[in-house]
C-alpha cells in the first residue's frame, strides 16, 4: 500500500486506468462512500437465491433431484412475494475441491413464478449447461431480475393460470399446517432433501 501511495499517478494511471483513483484512494486510507450513501444504496435489480452443502457426494442424477426441489421452493417463495423471475441462474461445487465452481443461467422470454417451468429450466441448466466433472456437494439456485407481479404483461387465460393457483394453495397449506404437511411424490425419493431441510431454521433444527 505504502508502494502504491508513493507512486506515480501516470504510472498508475497506465496500468490501472480509470481504476487507477480508486486503488490510490485505498492505499491512502481514504474512502469517499459515506455511510449515507451505504445506507441509501438500492439494487437496480433483485434476485432470491439459496444454497444446499449436500448430505455426501451426489451423482449428477442424484442433485437433479434436489435441484428441481429447490427450484419447487423458490416458486412457493415467488408466488408467496407476488413477484416473477426473469432468468434463473444454477451454482455447482464438486466434490473435488480442485475443480472450479460451475454456473450457468437461462433468460425467460416471460417472467414466471411457475413451478413447472422453474424446474425444468433447471434440470436443462445442470444436464446440458454445466461440464460432467464427477460428483457433486453443493447446489445454488437464484431467481433474477424479480418484477413484481402486477408489472408483467400477461393474459388471464395464460397456460400456467391452475398451476399459479395450486401454488398459492400449497402455500396456504404449509403456512398453517407446516412445510411438511403437504409433498410431492419427488420428495418422497431416498436422494430428496426438501423433508429434512423444511425442519431447520438458518441450516438447524427448528424441533418441529
Amino acid at each position: 500500500m505504502k508502494d502504491i501511495a508513493n507512486a506515480p499517478k501516470s504510472l498508475l494511471e497506465k496500468i490501472f486506468g480509470v481504476d487507477a483513483y480508486i486503488t490510490i484512494d485505498h492505499a491512502n486510507g481514504i474512502e469517499p462512500t459515506t455511510i449515507a450513501e451505504i445506507k441509501a444504496y438500492k439494487p437496480s435489480t433483485k434476485s432470491y437465491f439459496s444454497s444446499e452443502i449436500l448430505p455426501r457426494d451426489y451423482e449428477r442424477c442424484e442433485a437433479v433431484i434436489v435441484l428441481k426441489e429447490m427450484a419447487d421452493r423458490l416458486a412457493l417463495r415467488l408466488i408467496n412475494k407476488d413477484v416473477r423471475a426473469s432468468g434463473l441462474t444454477i451454482n455447482v461445487r464438486f466434490a473435488d475441491k480442485l475443480e472450479p465452481q460451475q454456473r450457468a443461467s437461462v433468460r425467460f422470454k416471460t417472467p414466471t413464478n411457475i413451478s413447472s417451468v422453474l424446474m425444468s429450466a433447471a434440470e436443462e441448466l445442470l444436464l446440458n449447461k454445466i461440464k460432467n466433472v464427477g460428483l457433486i456437494r453443493q447446489i445454488g439456485i437464484s431467481a433474477n431480475d424479480v418484477v413484481k407481479e402486477n408489472l408483467v404483461e400477461f393474459s388471464l387465460f395464460e397456460d400456467d393460470a391452475k398451476e399459479k393457483a395450486v401454488l398459492k394453495s400449497l402455500n396456504l397449506i404449509k403456512e398453517k399446517f407446516g412445510k411438511n404437511s403437504i409433498l410431492r411424490a419427488i420428495d418422497l425419493l431416498p436422494e430428496a432433501t426438501g423433508q429434512d431441510r423444511n425442519k431447520k431454521i438458518g441450516g438447524h433444527k427448528s424441533g418441529e
